[in-house]
Formats: structure tokens, C-alpha cells, sequence
């Protein structure tokens, strides 16, 4: 782990010990950079012998984390190697041991470090996920300990793990958290004691009379710290909500923020004055006294930039002027807006004179979530810089331009940060460029609100960058900036010699409605022209008068259903790709649910490899997997992902009649997409001599396509599952994300999903994405069945991954049975069978809401199974006799089963349940939907909006015409081998019980 103090050594990849010395560099780097801010997992004084007895994977997460940040010439080279070998090395272990659901401290401790190392590395999607996981295994360590928090040697360690836990959980995923963490409150790690006082002053810093009591209790400024920072989630789920416009007004008793003002004032009265500024003399302190305490600063200075910053932006005026404004009723009341821009003002100024203090002092803060906030303040005086008094727009300009420059220091740290920065800056420059003179109720601007929430609201702004917003998503707003909207007491001499002002005292952030309100003519032609791409059937004419009040009606649904809360139930690729084009279209309040976070274990959307081309002996499918095919081929961010690769599509031709093949030929020569025909079985060995079997046999026919290729499923859905959590979409997983059925009315319209942890998941639209399982939560009347196709697995020594490296896809379309390339991360050879498959009746503990006689995978499986039926083996093994024969009687490494939801005619279903008004039914994947990831979803989109050409709405539509037939599924025509058949009960109970996977 490490090694004694040596001379001029290097970091060696082949010997990653870290020298005695560096260990200690390395410490003082977290000392400086990352301890209590945010993480306040380790006692610093004993950290080197907490690390040099720790599990490797705890010493290497350490490492990974602290190393980015050295300047030794120990890494001089080697440090983005060196970062990745200990990161690599760690998530790959933890990864193993928190899938198994061990609640060891070690472990916890070791995904809290990780959480910050993908901060760091700017890989927001595994940073959330290890959240998520890091979250659910603290929560699983407190139960599985009845005495958590009673007296003990490992007491202080647990708390603080416990508590840096929820503070990362706040930092990038802020909310309200949930009832496991209820009786925490008086349960805090230690503070450092609060340095002794220096003798009184009378420097006029504070008046002499300035009000000083004490609490009855102290529990220590980081309790306090840790309680405002709970605070900090509250408030980001009232921004979300105020975002998608569902709060009640201000302050009215109840609204959420009469409650937070409400938590503020019960946070003042519970931090004793001697932690106050007045007592600790903060700014009278030496930069070297600060240092020596950091225990104690570093804390109490979270908690008051957090404390201000929560007071400034619950009051800003965008939020309570534009935000929240009725439009019916006008501005809210003048005294409470009078009070909100006090307030922002008074605390955004704390923030900003903290900070430079500590600039000043040399006393380096470089927590992230103060990044978060300092931008999200920013924008106070952003708006302020424009005010008519010159003090108030001389001050806001120099609190900018100061709040610029921290954010890009602090971005040298949390790369992240320089995002903010950037949206920060793209805003200064829109309302630059768009300013208007002053005027008697001040200086307008119009702004683009989309770039504020990307910095205010935690759904969309935690280290992501801002996509498909801009300009050309939303309406612009017009705001007008002013500090007055009540008149000031002023003492004045009237004098007959000018005039008396008369003072503004109207709202200076509206909407510019007036243009529509007042004049007809002068309706803004850049909102028909934004929305031009999403309401494609409205016809919005500025100079027909007739015209434009079914316009505004189609305008005003169209917002409307824009914040609607859309519930997608299934995280494949039917859900992922619609919730992704759902939210690219400007829909902004959407849930993804299911039973785990993609890419789901069982699901069909996910495996090592998925086949990848535009055969297809139907019209529709062949053009709309060529464009598939060409994004995949082209678009930058599937490198990686997609693999181009030889596919030979060939079988025995049993009768005179047009074969599957000569119809997917046809296609291609319609399209003049090249193919090359392969004359028998031995031509296409002469091409490809690492195939040794006999191949399709007897009268071989087939083809080669050089446009085909396989994609990493794995890889791709967790790019889509990323891309999502980037538009701010939300998942729901395990129990609560396990759907038992549907709670509607008597008019089919849905109120909420059922869920096994018996939580209901509220919603406005819901679509059905949940694949096989779907047969199981409503009735298909026959329209789908759920089959189990057979997959194998041969793990490959290093001389066979270069031997095998180069062979082609290969389908024989009479068996089904097909193959892939090598994978090389897991040196996997995957065969599998396209055929007619397996079903399962449902059992008991299904927990399905329907009954009937229907097919269903198992309910609640953690991985696929290591199973399949003995027919399907030898199934796996003749095809590996008829290519590589060598191969085929070797032990399979691994054999699962993958669940299709086939249909009778192999056609995707896109289109509302008959007995639901309110359910989208998407997917009838039928084996071979993945391979339209890049499309899919505009498909799905244009299906749930009912605006499908008419003949794909007709192939897509939900079929109830099947439901008293007995076998109605005769597939695409691509399917081969035995007919279908049930799983024994024998067969069955393998299958939901049995050995789990060891892959």
C-alpha cells in the first residue's frame, strides 16, 4: 500500500505504493482542499494511520481523489494515469461489494471519496449514480445496526461518514430527504470548541447596543452547520417547484415559503451568540490563527455564506416578480416585495463580504456547493448593476465581477464550477445586449429565463452542462430594475423651484404582456418563431386579428402541458429515449420509475452487445434503421459505444418460394444500399477463413453487409441514462420504483402508480415503457406475449481474443441462432437465439395487477439467471458446431435467458391504452427495437402527441382484435427453430430461484 521514504523516485503503474512522504503531501492536500468542506469523514491528525490500515480500495479512492490535485514531481507525467489506475481500481472493488449490499464504514467512506473524484473528472452521471448508491447503503448501515448511535470506540467515525453522506447528497443532488434520517437531530459528529475571545473593542465594527443572548445549548458549530446546509435541500425543491409553477403564493400560511422564512428564524434562535460574528471576531483574526483552527472556521464559515445565501436567493426578486407573478391579479403586494428586495440585497452582500474576508486572510475556501451558491447569488447583483441609484449599480457591478473571478479560481478545483460560470456570463452578456435607456420606472431588460434556472434550479443546473436550452426554448422575459416599491419615509423641504420626483413604485420584473394585452398588431414574432419546431399545426400570423386568440389558446396549452408532470414507467430504451426527446422538447417535469436505475440487470435493453443494422425485409423498419445506423456511424459521442463490423445474414432455403432474404434484398436494392450476395458456404469462408463449420446447410443462400455493426448496450443506456439526468429528469428506483398497478378513476383517467413500497407516484401523463414486464400492470388482450430468448457466453484467453477478433456477425435466419465479435473489456464470445422462445405463466409472488393467462419474466430478479433449459443449450452449441466448431463443446462461461415482448406481427406498439385515457403504451420491442436507440425517441414523442404519419400511427397502433385468438404471433418473418413452448414447472422454478450469475 505504501513504502518507506525514498529518493528520487517516480510513480510506476506496475507499482503503484506510494511513498511515506507523498502520503503525507497528499494529506495536506485534503487538509487544505476537501476536509470538512464537504467531506468530514476522517480525525486529520490520525489520518495516515487510518489510511495505511484501511482496505485497499479506501487508501485508493484516497488517492484517485487527492492526486489530481498534486503538484509533486513524485506524478510529474503520470498523474491522469496515475488518477485513473487508483479511481479504476476502487469503483471496480467498491462497485462489487455495495452491489452486494455490505454495510461496511469502509465502503461508505470509500463512495463518498469517489462521488468527489467523478466531480472532479467532470463525469456527472456515475457521480450521481455512486450518490445513489453511496445514499441507499448508508441508509442500509444505520438499520442493519440497532445500536447506531450508541456510545462507542467507531461512534465518531460512523457519524461523521453518516453526516458526509447527506452533505454530498445536498451538494449535487440537493432535496428533502427522507424519513430514515428523522431522528437525527441531536446526533452530530464533535466540533472543535469555538477559540477563546479577544478582548472588546470599540471600533465601531457593530453598535454597542446590537442585541446578545445566549442559547440554552450548544451543540457545536458543525451541528449547526450540517442543520442549514437540510435547509439548503428545501429550498432547491421549492426553486424546482416554483420553476414548474406549482407553489402557492408567497405568503400565504403554509406556502413552502412561508415555511422555509419559518426554519430560518427557527435556525436563528438555535445557534447560541457566541458563534456569532460579533463573539468570534472573525475578522480581527491572524491568517496563521486561522490556519491552526480550521477545525473550527471552516464550518462556521459554511455555515454563514450558506445561511445568507439560502435568506438572498428565497427572496430574489426574479423569483417573486417574474416567477411567481399572476398574471390575473398582477404584481403581489408591495410591502412584501419591498421586503424581498431588502432581504437579497442585505444577504447577498454577506456572502460576497465573507468570502473576500477569507480572500484577505489568505484562508482558502474551495467547498462546491459555496461554488453553487456564489453563482446562483450572482445573480442579484447582476440585475442590481443596472439600478438607478448609482451607489446601489456601482456596488452590484463590483460584487460581479469579484463573484466571476472566485468562480473561475474555484473551477481550477471543481472543474465543474466553470459551467456556472459560463451561464453566468452568457446571461451578463444577453442582458447586455439588450438593455434599454432608462426610463421612468427604470432601466428594461430582456433576458432568457432558461439560463437563470440552469443556475438556480438543482434539477437541471448540478454539473452539467445546459442542453437544449437557450434562446430558443422559452419566451423572453422583460424585467425592469428598481429598489423601491413602497414609498420611502424621507424628510423633505418643499420648494417651489423644481418639481417633486415622484417615486417609482411599481414592479421592475414583469413579463412584457403588454404587447399582447394592448396591441394586437405588435405581437412578438420571435415566440412564433421559437415555438414554430414544436407547434407545427398552429398557425400564428401576426397580422390576422382572427387568427390570434386560438393562437394564444394553443400557446397557453401548450405551456401548460409543458410543466405537466409526465410518469414514465420503464428505464429501457422505449422509456430513456422518450423521457430524453419528452424534456429536449421542453417538457420539464418528467419521472422515470422502475424496479433499478439503468441499465436495468434483467432488462432486454441491456447486455454487452446488441446488433446493429438496417436489414430489414419492411419498408418502414429498413429506413428508419438506416438513419439509426447512420447516426451511430457518425455521431461523435456513440464512438465507443458502436462498433463497425462485417454482418453475414444467411440460411437454408427450404422451398422455391421469396425467403426473409430476398425480401431484406430487395429492400436494399430499393434504397441502392450496398450488399454483396454470397454464392454458397464455401465463398464465404474464402472470405472469412476463421470460420470453420459448414455453415447454413443444406442450399446455402445468404449475403454480406460491410454497413452493419454491434453496439454496447451497457454503454449506450448508461450515456442515455446520463443524458437524461442532464435535463433534469428524475428517477425513482428499487421498491418505490416497482409498479404493482394503477390507481385511476371511473373514467380512466390515472391519478397515481401503485408501487410495492406502497408510496403512489403522483403524475398528469403516464407512459407504459416497461417491456416484458408491461403484460404483468395492464391488460394487452393478447396483443403482446413476454418470450425468453437464449443467450451464451464464452470467456476467451488472450491468444483466442486475437484469433477470434475479426469474425463477422453471423445469422442464420432458419435457426436464428447469431453471434457477435469478441468483447474486449470482458473477453466475452456472445451467441444467442433469435427464435420463437420460451414463456412463463405468472406465479404467485408476482405481484402482478393483472390476472390472466398471460407470460411474464420473473418480478423482482437482481441479474439474470444462470440458466436456460437443456433444449436451448444444445440450441447455443449447434450453432457454435455449424461456425466455430472448435468452440462447441467447451464449458459455457454463462447462459441467461433475455425477455422480448413480442407482437403478432413484430410491429413496435406506440399508441394510448383502450382502457386507460391518460396511459401511452410504447414498446412491442419484438427483439430488435435497441438498434433504433438514436431515433426511437423522436418516434415515441410524435406517437404520445398523436402526430405520427398516418401509416406508422396504423403499424403502431394497440391492437385489441387479438384477444380471443389463440396464436395470432407469426413474427417479422426473421425468426427460426423449434416452436414456442412454456418453461416446465421444473424449468421455472430454476429460473426465478436457482444459482445467480457469477459474471
Amino acid at each position: 500500500m505504501t513504502s518507506p521514504t525514498s529518493i528520487d523516485t517516480f510513480f510506476d503503474e506496475n507499482n503503484p505504493d506510494v511513498p511515506s512522504d507523498i502520503l503525507d503531501h497528499l494529506i495536506e492536500i485534503y487538509r487544505v482542499k476537501l476536509h470538512l468542506q464537504p467531506l468530514q469523514l476522517f480525525v486529520v491528525s490520525e489520518l495516515k494511520d487510518t489510511l495505511t490500515s484501511a482496505p485497499q480500495y479506501l487508501l485508493y479512492s484516497f488517492l484517485a481523489l487527492t492526486v489530481r490535485y498534486s503538484p509533486h514531481d513524485f506524478y510529474k507525467g503520470n498523474q491522469v494515469k496515475a488518477v485513473e489506475l487508483y479511481g479504476n481500481s476502487a469503483q471496480q472493488e467498491v462497485a462489487i461489494l455495495a452491489s452486494q449490499g455490505v454495510p461496511k464504514l469502509e465502503i461508505v467512506q470509500a463512495l463518498c471519496l469517489l462521488v468527489l473524484v467523478d466531480v472532479a473528472a467532470c463525469k456527472p452521471g456515475r457521480a450521481w449514480m455512486s450518490i445513489g448508491t453511496m445514499s441507499r447503503l448508508e441508509a442500509l448501515r444505520k438499520l442493519s445496526q440497532s445500536t447506531f448511535y450508541e456510545p462507542s470506540p467507531e461512534l465518531e467515525a460512523s457519524l461523521r461518514c453518516h453526516w458526509t453522506v447527506a452533505l454530498l447528497e445536498q451538494t449535487f443532488m440537493p432535496q428533502e430527504r427522507t424519513s430514515i434520517y428523522d431522528d437525527d437531530e441531536h446526533k452530530y459528529p464533535a466540533s472543535a470548541h469555538r477559540p477563546p475571545s479577544l478582548p472588546p473593542t470599540n471600533d465601531g465594527e457593530c453598535p454597542p447596543d446590537l442585541f446578545s443572548d445566549d442559547a440554552s445549548e450548544d451543540l457545536g458549530v458543525t451541528a449547526y452547520y450540517i442543520n442549514v446546509i437540510e435547509m439548503w435541500g428545501h429550498l432547491s425543491s421549492y426553486m424546482h417547484q416554483v420553476r414548474i409553477g406549482k407553489v402557492e403564493t408567497a405568503w400565504s400560511p403554509g406556502s413552502m415559503h412561508y415555511i422555509l422564512c419559518a426554519e430560518l428564524y427557527k435556525h436563528e434562535t438555535k445557534v447560541p451568540h457566541s458563534h456569532l460574528l460579533r463573539n468570534v471576531h472573525f475578522t480581527k483574526r491572524m491568517a496563521v490563527e486561522l490556519q491552526d483552527q480550521r477545525e473550527y472556521w471552516i464550518p462556521w464559515l459554511l455555515m454563514q455564506v450558506v445561511t445568507h445565501a439560502i435568506t438572498a436567493i428565497l427572496h430574489h426578486p426574479f423569483i417573486h416578480l417574474v416567477a411567481m407573478r399572476d398574471r390575473s391579479s398582477g404584481l403581489q403586494a408591495r410591502s412584501f416585495l419591498q421586503q424581498t428586495v431588502d432581504q437579497a440585497l442585505f444577504n447577498s452582500a454577506w456572502v460576497f463580504k465573507l468570502l473576500r474576508l477569507c480572500e484577505e486572510l489568505r484562508f482558502e475556501i474551495c467547498d462546491p456547493l459555496v461554488g453553487q451558491l456564489v453563482a446562483v447569488v450572482a445573480t442579484i447583483p447582476w440585475l442590481f448593476q443596472r439600478a438607478i441609484d448609482p451607489k446601489v449599480a456601482e456596488k452590484a457591478k463590483g460584487d460581479l465581477e469579484w463573484c466571476k473571478g472566485f468562480l473561475e479560481k474555484l473551477s481550477s478545483t471543481w472543474p465543474h464550477i466553470a459551467q456556472k460560470l459560463d451561464l453566468l456570463q452568457s446571461l451578463d452578456s444577453t442582458a447586455d445586449n439588450s438593455s434599454q435607456p432608462p426610463a421612468g420606472k427604470g432601466i428594461s431588460i430582456v433576458f432568457h429565463p432558461a439560463l437563470f434556472w440552469a443556475l438556480v434550479d438543482p434539477k437541471i443546473s448540478q454539473m452539467t452542462p445546459l442542453h437544449g436550452e437557450g434562446p430558443g426554448r422559452s419566451q423572453d422575459a422583460t424585467i425592469r430594475i428598481s429598489t423601491h416599491y413602497i414609498h420611502p419615509l424621507i424628510e423633505t423641504h418643499l420648494s417651489h423651484s423644481a418639481p417633486v420626483q415622484r417615486e417609482e413604485s411599481f414592479g421592475p420584473f414583469m413579463f412584457d404582456v403588454g404587447e399582447l394585452e394592448e396591441g394586437r398588431e405588435q405581437v412578438d414574432i420571435r415566440l412564433h418563431q421559437t415555438l414554430w419546431c414544436i407547434i407545427s399545426d398552429v398557425s400564428f400570423q401576426p397580422d390576422s386579428q382572427s387568427d390570434l386568440p386560438n393562437s394564444i389558446a394553443c400557446l397557453h396549452l401548450l405551456i401548460m402541458d409543458q410543466i405537466s408532470k409526465i410518469v414514465i414507467i420503464g428505464a429501457g430504451v422505449f422509456g430513456l429515449t422518450a423521457a430524453k426527446q419528452l424534456a429536449l422538447e421542453g417538457h420539464q417535469n418528467i419521472t422515470v420509475i422502475d424496479r433499478h436505475m439503468p441499465p436495468v440487470p434483467d432488462g432486454s435493453s441491456s447486455d454487452i452487445s446488441r446488433v446493429i443494422r438496417f436489414d430489414y425485409a419492411d419498408t418502414d423498419y429498413c429506413s428508419l434503421a438506416y438513419e439509426a445506423y447512420r447516426r451511430w456511424s457518425e455521431t461523435p459521442k456513440y464512438k465507443g459505444i458502436f462498433y463497425q463490423t462485417d454482418y453475414v445474414i444467411a440460411g437454408s432455403r427450404s422451398t422455391p418460394e421469396k425467403s426473409w432474404t430476398d425480401k431484406t434484398i430487395a429492400q436494399l436494392d430499393k434504397r441502392q444500399l450496398p450488399y454483396t450476395r454470397l454464392v454458397d458456404a464455401a465463398d464465404t469462408k474464402r472470405r472469412f477463413p476463421i470460420l470453420t463449420g459448414e455453415l447454413a446447410q443444406p442450399n446455402f443462400e445468404g449475403y454480406l453487409n460491410k454497413s452493419g455493426g454491434w453496439a454496447d448496450a451497457n454503454k449506450a443506456i448508461k450515456q442515455l441514462r446520463d443524458e437524461c439526468l442532464e435535463l433534469g429528469i428524475s428517477f425513482i428506483a428499487g421498491r418505490a420504483g416497482t409498479v404493482t398497478g394503477f390507481d385511476s378513476d371511473a373514467e380512466g383517467i390515472i391519478k397515481a402508480v401503485k408501487t410495492l413500497e406502497g408510496t403512489p407516484i403522483r403524475g398528469d401523463h403516464f407512459i407504459l415503457a416497461a417491456g416484458a414486464w408491461s403484460s404483468g400492470i395492464v391488460p394487452t388482450y393478447n396483443s403482446t406475449l413476454s418470450t425468453a430468448q437464449a443467450l451464451g457466453f464464452l470467456r476467451l484467453s488472450d491468444d483466442e481474443m486475437i484469433k477470434y477478433k475479426n469474425i463477422p456477425i453471423y445469422m442464420n435466419y432458419a435457426t436464428g441462432w447469431f453471434n457477435f465479435p469478441p468483447h474486449e473489456d470482458t473477453k466475452m464470445l456472445k451467441f444467442a437465439v433469435h427464435g420463437w422462445g420460451y414463456t412463463r405463466a405468472p406465479s404467485k409472488g408476482d405481484n402482478n395487477s393483472v390476472k390472466s393467462n398471460i407470460s411474464v419474466p420473473p418480478p423482482v430478479s437482481r441479474e439474470r439467471k444462470n440458466f436456460v433449459p437443456e433444449d436451448a443449450e444444445e440450441r447455443l452449441r449447434a450453432g457454435l458446431r455449424e461456425m466455430l466448431p472448435e468452440l462447441a463443446d467447451r464449458a459455457l462461461t454463462r447462459v441467461a435467458l433475455c425477455w422480448y415482448t413480442d407482437t403478432p406481427t413484430g410491429d413496435f406498439i406506440m399508441d394510448y391504452h383502450p382502457d386507460y385515457k391518460n396511459l401511452f403504451v410504447g414498446g412491442g420491442g419484438s427483439g430488435h427495437a435497441f438498434k433504433f436507440l438514436p431515433v426511437l425517441g423522436e418516434c415515441m414523442a410524435s406517437a404520445w402527441k398523436k402526430k405520427l404519419p398516418n401509416h406508422l400511427a396504423e403499424k403502431w397502433k394497440f391492437h385489441t382484435e387479438y384477444e380471443h385468438r389463440v396464436d395470432t404471433f407469426l413474427g417479422d418473418g426473421s425468426r427460426g427453430g423449434p416452436e414456442r413452448r412454456e418453461l416446465s414447472a421444473a424449468e421455472k422454478a430454476k429460473l426465478d430461484g436457482g444459482e445467480r450469475s457469477k459474471l
